[in-house]
């Protein structure tokens, strides 16, 4: 056999090939579909990588402040306790002095108050300390928290930017994303008018002249001019 003719050979040959309109067929429901798990695996992505974690540091500092607080009311409650004993022992001291008593029972007062007092000082310490390490957790949470808006907030606006571009004809979240940022725009309805000015929805039709009449007859609006009529901040130098 010619060595040639079999290296020439389609090395395919006895292969069944798909026909065109089978290897790159798609209905349009299945690419609908396809953009929603696109959507939903993104949507999960930002919650397990950043509202998660949030919202177990949150619970974290939840349960430092219930802590603190209960120490704090405790100490509150004990510091009372003890100064109602100091202010029943100098009642009972002014009685026994007032009425001659006997002076072993005087000067056993007078220790008991003494010791009350010392109690009390303690107290008065350790309610201080419950309440200022409650009061530092309750602004480290304060500020934590800010920190946690402004990243919920970022992470929805992203999922918000990705899904909204999905929606237009040539959409393209990481555009968007840059006007909206540079307009100022966050809110979802904000995105989306953005999105409205530079692109045309998925499928609806564009008309023609439409742009032109809009314009007064004098050619067709460009997206810089219908971006600068609405955001003319956006032009500012």
């Amino acid at each position: 056999m010619d060595e040639n003719k079999v290296l020439d050979a389609d090395p395919t040959l006895g292969q069944d090939l798909p026909s065109g309109d089978e290897s790159n067929s798609i209905t349009l429901e299945e690419h609908r579909k396809a953009i929603e798990d696109a959507i939903a695996q993104y949507g999960d992505r930002i919650k397990k990588e950043k509202i998660d974690p949030i919202a177990k540091e949150r619970d974290s500092f939840k349960t430092q402040v219930e802590q603190f607080k209960s120490q704090a009311e405790e100490a509150t409650i004990t510091l009372k306790e003890t100064e109602s004993r100091i202010s029943d022992l100098e009642s009972d001291l002014e009685v026994a002095t007032e009425g001659n008593a006997d002076f072993a029972e005087i000067q056993k007062i007078k220790k008991d108050l003494r010791a009350e007092r010392e109690r009390a000082r303690q107290e008065a310490r350790t309610e201080k300390e419950a309440n200022a390490e409650l009061k530092k957790t309750l602004e480290a949470e304060r500020e934590e928290w800010a920190g946690t808006v402004a990243e919920a907030q970022a992470a929805k606006f992203e999922v918000d930017v990705f899904e909204i571009a999905e929606e237009y004809e040539g959409g393209d979240s990481e555009r968007l994303k840059a006007l909206c940022e540079k307009a100022g725009q966050k809110k979802r309805e904000d995105i989306q008018a953005i999105a409205d000015l530079i692109w045309t929805k998925k499928g609806i039709p564009t008309l023609v002249g439409d742009s032109a009449v809009s314009s007064g007859g004098k050619g067709e609006i460009t997206e810089e001019q219908r971006l600068k009529g609405r955001y003319p901040s956006m032009f500012k130098k």
